[in-house]
Parts: C-alpha cells; structure tokens; sequence
C-alpha cells in the first residue's frame, strides 16, 4: 500500500519551508561571525629564530634547536601549525631542532598576531610574538617572520 504524504491530505510545502529557513538563518549567521573574505588566501611563511634565547641558552636541552611550530590569532579565530587552535594544544613541530621554517597557510586579510613556537614535551615556548600582515617582514624580536614577500638569504640580514 502506497501512501505517500499527498494522498493523506498531508503537505511539504511548510515543512520544507521551514527548513529552507533555518539553513539560511544558520549560512547568514556563520557568515557574520566568520565572514568568508576574512581569511585571505594562501601566502608562503617563513620564520628565522635567533639560535640562543634571551637567557643565552638553548632552546632545548644541550644548547638544542627550537622545534618550531606558529600560532596565527585575529579578531575571525585562531589556528597553529602544524596542528593545533591554541599555544597550549600545538604537540607536533613543523620543522624540529631547526632555525628556520616553512609553513603555506591562509591568513586573514587584515592585521593579525602571530606567535612563534618552540614544542616541547611539557610546556611549549612562546619564542617571540607579535603583530604581522600579508606582504610583510615582521621582526618579534627573537624571530623574524616573512609573510608572502619574496625571500631573502636570510631574514636577519634584511634587518640589519
């Protein structure tokens, strides 16, 4: 026996209007909190740590190399890389006992804070951090970081 909706007097017309609405309410609203154009496209970065911290130790034990990770943070989320939302989270380095690295992630469009991480097994570093955008060579002190500009030899070099 076949009973489909419209032979029990019964009608889709509101259900799926109703449907419709709220799939558009959700698509408007996910839009305003994470507009689409926020986050740029995908821009090459590389990072150049100083070898010695401010203490002139190591960044690891035996005078050792960051294992260098980044954390991107704006006003439309955050994310790390290589994995990872938060400073605290990130457990995998992009590069290990290295002083540079290059990551391909997509940014956002405006003004961002970027915050360069030495993983550890307890408790990651924060190696340098600051405020950075697209086509820009940003110096955070221990780190310089390029953002989608051509590179150079070294990115020390370029600040002195």
């Amino acid at each position: 026996m076949n009973k489909s909706p419209q032979k029990l007097g019964l009608s889709l017309k509101p259900f799926v209007k109703k449907v419709f609405s709220v799939v558009v309410v959700f698509i408007v609203s996910w839009s305003v909190v994470y507009p689409l154009s926020a986050w740029g496209s995908i821009v090459p970065i590389t990072v150049e740590v100083d070898a010695l911290k401010n203490s002139s130790k190591g960044w690891d034990v035996g005078f050792g190399y960051p294992d260098i990770a980044i954390c991107i943070e704006s006003g439309y989320g955050s994310q790390c890389l290589p994995e990872g939302s938060e400073i605290i989270y990130v457990k995998t380095a992009q590069c290990e006992n290295s002083l540079t690295c290059k990551f391909s992630a997509k940014i956002p469009n405006d003004e961002f804070k970027i915050a360069v991480i030495d993983v550890d097994l307890i408790l990651n570093d924060v190696i340098s951090s600051g405020f950075c955008e697209q086509g820009k060579l940003c110096d955070l002190g221990k780190a310089r970081v390029n953002i989608g500009k051509p590179e150079y030899k070294s990115l020390k070099e370029r600040w002195e």
